[in-house]
């Protein structure tokens, strides 16, 4: 009950005589609300409701605009309110996201179409459905536990296959599936209808399938034609929803299990007691009896059977690096974190590609759960020039070891910024005085890309200064023979300073 019906119902119930207390609770609105509607006359109250009718909001210019943004939407399966409040404010739209949200899902309700079921049969040996499903909290082994399984029912007789695991179903388990389901109907249908399953579907986009490899190859074959649904529209293989639900509604209920095995032989004793043994509801026939008429349609099972290798299906990497493979995650290189990669699962491996098929990284796989492999070397920074080709022209330009050595020792986190600076530095001085000036901060034990620099530019402001005084004063030239000085006696310096004194 929402706006004026609640008015008018707390109108009428005040008539009655109920109190203020007992009208909120009822009509789960807050006592102060009751209160001020029961003071407000009624003709006031259909005058203000008759007045808000009329009144133009400011989104009601822009419906037409809307109309459109919201067929356009619909197309892709989505109506986002917001987004189109956000395309609105560009638009000069000033009022607020509630009210676009409101009148988004007005116009919404007007759009939908209600959809047409028309129930179909098709003829024996036509097709077949596949689903897949799990069951929490299975009583087994003495505790709870999760169960998955694979489920196939025969459109026509409604005769149904189902093998259940004690872990999600990978691709290979999957076209095992197929092959003892197709042993038990001792035939093939010609078509097999799927969700979009990752198992069976990589993609699909407006009927454009990219069909998961491994599987496809499976399917031509056993000459099989897998036709897809459409994304959410379970209605399209409602038999094999409907066997599903049969399952767990009516063979599990109340049943506890020692293990695996013991499910899967419960449950074949079940379904040839009961659930191939009672007519169904729509056909009228035990599905056992009318695939006994079926399986001569079936196509005949293939001679020799097909060798699963391994399928990949895209995942999405997560944005710490990992991508999840059967309950445990492994690391991605840092290149492709929050991207969409490739994964085949083997026995024993899990192999990573790109979308191109460019491999990544081949884990060893792991059969426990909830375990995390993390590579190292995964999250290290992706450069364009490798730091070891660093180093190389390190060596090759100053061919100095220790130079090396003191850099990563004494920078760790910033060797490559350390070396890319000093090898720049060749271009601003002469080799052999910075290979001086390399000795020099190694022998003093503080080699950096600064020290470097300083003992490398003084070291030049010396040559430059030597330079300078040898042009100033030729120290290697030849003094004259007579240089004009005057001989005098050894005597004269002693009279000199007895004068003095």
């Amino acid at each position: 009950m929402k706006g004026w019906d609640v008015v008018i119902e707390i109108k009428r119930l005040m008539e009655e005589g109920k109190k203020i207390s007992e009208l909120a609770r009822r009509l789960g609105v807050d006592r102060k609300t009751v209160r001020k509607y029961r003071d407000i006359p009624v003709d006031k109250i259909a005058a203000h409701r008759s007045e808000s009718k009329r009144r133009s909001r400011k989104v009601d210019k822009y419906q037409e605009w809307i109309e459109e943004r919201i067929q356009a939407m619909a197309e892709d399966g989505v109506i986002n309110a917001q987004a189109i409040y956000e395309e609105l404010r560009s638009l000069g739209y000033e009022g607020s996201a509630r009210t676009v949200r409101r009148f988004v899902s007005r116009l919404r309700d007007k759009q939908k179409r209600k959809r047409i079921y028309e129930p179909f049969e098709t003829p024996p040996g036509r097709q077949a459905m596949v689903d897949l499903a799990e069951k929490r909290r299975l009583r087994m082994g003495g505790g709870k536990r999760t169960v998955y399984l694979a489920a196939m029912i025969l459109s026509y007789s409604r005769k149904k296959y189902v093998q259940w695991y004690d872990r999600p179903i990978d691709t290979q388990m999957f076209i095992e599936f197929h092959q003892r389901a197709f042993q038990n109907f001792e035939g093939i249908p010609q078509e097999i209808v799927y969700d979009q399953t990752k198992l069976a579907v990589l993609s699909e986009q407006y009927g454009e399938v990219e069909f998961n490899e491994e599987f496809f190859g499976f399917a031509r074959w056993c000459g099989f034609q897998p036709y897809i649904c459409r994304k959410f529209d379970p209605e399209t293989k409602g038999k094999i929803e409907s066997a599903i639900r049969y399952v767990k509604r009516s063979f599990l209920p109340g049943r506890s299990f020692d293990g695996l095995s013991d499910l899967e032989n419960q449950w074949q004793r079940w379904l040839k007691e009961v659930g191939d043994a009672k007519p169904h509801e729509t056909t009228g026939r035990p599905p056992g009896q009318a695939w006994e008429e079926e399986k001569s349609q079936l196509q005949p099972l293939a001679k020799t059977p097909f060798r699963a290798q391994g399928a990949f299906r895209i995942q999405q990497v997560y944005e710490d690096g990992f991508v999840k493979v059967l309950g445990n995650r492994y690391s991605v290189p840092a290149s492709h974190q929050g991207a969409k990669v490739k994964v085949r699962v083997t026995e024993e491996k899990v192999e990573i590609r790109t979308l191109e098929g460019e491999p990544l990284y081949t884990h060893w796989r792991s059969l426990e759960k909830g375990k995390r492999f993390k590579i190292s070397a995964h999250y290290q920074k992706q450069y364009s020039v490798p730091t070891e080709a660093l180093t190389a022209q390190l060596w090759s330009l100053y061919g100095s070891p220790e130079l090396v050595e003191h850099l990563k020792k004494n920078f760790p986190r910033h060797y490559r910024e350390q070396s890319r600076q000093i090898i720049a530095l060749a271009k601003k001085f002469d080799l052999q005085i910075l290979k001086q000036a390399i000795r020099r901060v190694v022998e003093h034990g503080c080699v950096s890309y600064g020290n470097l620099k300083a003992t490398a530019r003084y070291l030049e402001s010396q040559k430059t200064l030597s330079r300078a005084l040898r042009t100033t004063v030729n120290l290697e030239a030849e003094l004259p023979a007579d240089l004009g000085l005057e001989t005098r006696q050894s005597d004269y310096y002693d009279r000199l300073l007895e004068v003095e004194s």
